[in-house]
């Protein structure tokens, strides 16, 4: 596959195709064959740039500047498209969890909100400078520095986890949330209680939020800061 345009994040695969969204003049969002690289759909959005599509067995989403927010079946059909009435440049990934999609739309410019998956239409709202994580009920989200859990509605607030500077998307696991600070400090915190329960560092500033984020899996933690991954392990 080939094209002018600008590729912004990441690709998403899920069941033998890979997902992306190029900028350029507007925006398309691709559903290419992961076998033989053969476009299997392309469909044309609202100044598309720098969402990587969140994928499940209900469609492909992605959340663009103007909070312009679509889903698209995995066959490509546009099933809905929210929008506020705004456009430009930028966006963010979505999350999906149950029955909704959490996007950002442009962080520094959109307030985040709740879709319904079915629908597209605006269940509530929520605060988070990254993308939030999840654990059954519960939501995981990092603004102006502070961890807070919460209801996956948004509301209420159960604990907040503050004065640590924290500045790039948690990971949850086995009743921990993981977090990255702007000076290096990865902070493991009791989903139940809120509390500090193991602390490690990477050595260095971060120089900002790290939009990749941590990841688990294989018994490791891992942490991305400049240009170091550093792995934690048992």
């Amino acid at each position: 596959m080939t094209d002018n345009a600008a590729f912004g994040l990441p690709p998403t695969a899920y069941d033998g195709v890979v997902y992306v969204g190029i900028s350029g003049v507007g925006g398309t969002v691709y559903a290419v064959s992961e076998a033989n690289g053969h476009i299997r759909w392309a469909k044309p959005v609202m100044n598309g740039d720098d969402s990587s599509p969140a994928v499940d067995n209900s469609g492909a989403y992605v959340s663009y500047d103007g909070q312009q927010d679509y889903r698209f079946s995995l066959g490509g059909h546009l099933v809905w498209h929210h929008s506020s009435g705004l456009e430009g440049g930028g966006g963010s990934t979505p999350v999906l969890h149950g029955s909704s999609v959490y996007a950002r739309g442009f962080p520094p410019v959109d307030s985040p909100v709740i879709l319904s998956k079915t629908s597209g239409k605006v269940t509530g709202t929520f605060g988070s400078d990254s993308a939030p994580a999840f654990a059954g009920t519960s939501m995981y989200t990092i603004n102006s520095g502070t961890l807070t859990k919460s209801a996956a509605s948004g509301s209420p607030s159960r604990w907040t986890f503050a004065n640590h500077k924290l500045d790039t998307a948690p990971v949850v696991s086995n009743g921990v949330v993981y977090a990255l600070s702007t000076s290096g400090n990865v902070f493991g915190v009791s989903t139940a209680s809120g509390a500090k329960v193991w602390k490690g560092t990477v050595g260095q500033a971060t120089n900002g939020p790290i939009l990749s984020g941590l990841a688990i899996g294989g018994g490791l933690l891992l942490v991305p800061a400049g240009s170091t991954l550093t792995a934690f392990g048992d």
